[in-house]
This record gives C-alpha cells, structure tokens and sequence, in this order.
C-alpha cells in the first residue's frame, strides 16, 4: 500500500533500439512508397533496387499503423540529427496517404499531381471581373510576378484595386465578417496606408482630395454584382469615407 506522505515520483526515458517509433514510421513510409512505386507501373532499376536495400536495412524494424499523433512523441535525438529531415519527409509522404496503412488501397492508387487552390487569389480575380464590368477605369494588382498595375514604391506597395475615375481604393477580403462586427483594425490600418502612400495617389491622380476606402468580403446572400452606389454599401463606423461591400459567396465555416 503506498503511503500518502511519501512523494510520488515518475520518469520516462526514450527506448533506444533499432525498433524504436522513429525507424517504424520511417519503416512503414518505405512500404507504401514501395507498394505506390509498383502500382504506377513504370520501370526504374536503380529505384527499385534503391528501395530493397532501404527495406532489407528495416528487416528487423516492425511496421505500424500511423497517425497525426504519433509525431508529437518524437523528441529528437541530438546524436542523430539525420533523423529529423527524413521524418519531416516521412510526415509528408504519409499525409499523401492520409495515414492509411493499407497497402491493398495503395496498390489501387494511380499517380496525380498535387495542388492547392489560393482562394484569396481567386476571390480578388472574381471581384475583378464584376468590378470591370461595371467600371470603365479599373487598375489591378497581382501577386508574385504578375504585372500588377497598382505596385507602386520601394516596398512595393500593392493595392487590388485602384478606381481613378471613383477616386477609390478597393480591397478584397476572402473573410467572414458577421454583421455587425466591425472589420479588425490590420485591415484598416492597410488600406489607410494605401491612401497615404505618395506612389498609389500618383496612379488615382487625384493628389488633393482623400480617396474612398472600400472592402469587398464574402457573404452568404449578399449581392450578386459590384456596385457601390448600392445601398449594401455599408459605411465602416468611425473611419472616414470607409466602406464595405458584402458579395454572395457560399464559404464554408
């Protein structure tokens, strides 16, 4: 029987062995790699032969059945720092096959090239078509390399949307905004920048007066096209000349 008075202490130390976690999951990566390699069909020699002597060097590893978690117990060891790129690796492969450890279903996998959908960078080329069908005069920023028409400055400085004739800067923002929440004080401080900067006065042309800020969001049952003469059109309190735009996207929360 323990006694109460006397502390309780525990400790844990990391098993050092050639079947330790570390070597099942890089194991167990092996073996769908493998399994993948051979459900594409294509003929690789020095592949082929590259993953059987990997395998042979795991013989006495188990194999096992891999989830998210099971990288949160990996501690690292500082005598064998080769590990940590090749579970990061590892981690990469198995999120390709969502973790699953049947191999029966990977055989059955053909090859597609991963991508991603930028939904940021879509939802501004959707607002800039609406804002150019209703705009004669629309400048348009881009990201990465695109000859974006709003850059301006050292910083480069890039507004989505310039309107010269509306005297206008326009922002898009892929967020919800649940009325009557009031937009976060970085979005405003952003485009309050834009209106400052020297470059982006330059392009609207209009040096003497103040421009109107203006956000674009999405919004379940908003409006269809842009149009800020619309009464949807809401003022942002408390900021001048400051305004939000509220479009029918379907975003799912």
């Amino acid at each position: 029987m323990l006694n109460a008075s006397v502390p309780q202490v525990s400790c844990s130390y990391q098993i050092n062995s050639i079947n330790c976690l570390e070597n099942r999951i890089l194991k167990t990566t092996l073996l769908k790699i493998n399994s993948y390699f051979k459900s594409i069909h294509i003929a690789e020699p020095e592949m082929e032969n590259l993953l059987t002597n990997a395998l042979y060097d795991f013989q006495e590893v188990e194999s096992i059945e891999i989830n998210f978690p099971d990288f949160s117990r990996l501690h690292g060891n500082p005598f064998f720092k080769e590990y940590k790129p090749a579970l990061e690796l590892a981690k990469i492969i198995l999120k390709r096959f969502s973790y699953s450890n049947n191999l029966e279903r990977l055989d059955q996998t053909r090859y597609t090239i991963p991508f991603y959908i930028n939904m940021p960078e879509l939802f501004e080329r959707y607002c800039e078509v609406l804002l150019r069908s209703q705009y004669k005069n629309v400048k348009a920023g881009y990201q990465r390399d695109g000859k974006s028409e709003t850059r301006s400055g050292k910083f480069k400085i890039r507004p989505d949307f310039l309107l010269p004739d509306e005297n206008m800067i326009v922002d898009s923002k892929y967020k919800y905004w649940l009325e009557p929440q009031n937009i976060s004080k970085e979005d405003i401080s952003q485009l309050s920048l834009y209106s400052r900067h020297e470059g982006i006065l330059k392009k609207l042309g209009k040096n003497s007066s103040r421009p109107t800020l203006q956000f674009i969001y999405p919004k379940d049952e908003g409006e269809q096209n842009i149009d800020f003469s619309n009464s949807a059109n809401k003022k942002e309190k408390e900021i001048i000349d400051c305004f939000r735009y509220p479009l029918n996207i379907c975003l799912t929360k």
